[in-house]
C-alpha cells in the first residue's frame, strides 16, 4: 500500500488540486515544450529522466521530513496544553502591561468561583 493510499480525504483532495493547477500550468507552456523535447537527442533526454526521477525523490523525503516536523510539533503542543492548560494550579500569561494574554482552565475556574469573570 502506498503512502497515497493512507491520506486523509482533505489531504487527498489538496494533493489533486496541487495536481490540476500544475497540469494547468504545464499545459500553458505545452507547444514550447514539445518543440524544445523534438529537438533534444535520446541521450539528453535519459538525462533529463535521470534528473527528475532524482528530484522526485528528494521532493519526497523531504516532504516525509516534514511530516515528521508536523508530528513532532502536534506532540508537542499536546504536551504543552497538557502541562499548562490542565494544570491544578492557575497559570496566567500576561503582557509587559500586565494584560492577561492566556489562563489555563483552572486559572478560568478560579476567577469564576470569585465572580470575578
Amino acid at each position: 500500500m502506498s503512502s497515497k493510499d493512507k491520506q486523509p480525504p482533505e489531504e487527498a483532495d489538496h494533493l489533486l488540486s496541487l495536481r490540476q493547477k500544475a497540469e494547468a500550468l504545464f499545459r500553458e507552456t505545452l507547444d514550447s515544450s514539445l518543440e524544445q523535447l523534438d529537438s533534444l537527442s535520446p541521450e539528453t533526454l535519459r538525462t533529463a529522466l535521470h534528473e527528475l526521477r532524482v528530484h522526485q525523490i528528494e521532493l519526497e523525503m523531504q516532504n516525509e521530513e516534514l511530516r515528521r516536523a508536523q508530528s513532532d510539533l502536534h506532540a508537542a503542543h499536546d504536551k504543552y496544553f497538557d502541562l499548562y492548560d490542565l494544570a491544578p494550579a492557575g497559570y496566567c500569561t500576561l503582557s509587559e502591561q500586565g494584560l492577561i494574554l492566556e489562563a489555563n482552565f483552572t486559572a478560568a475556574r478560579l476567577w469564576d468561583a470569585l465572580g470575578a469573570g
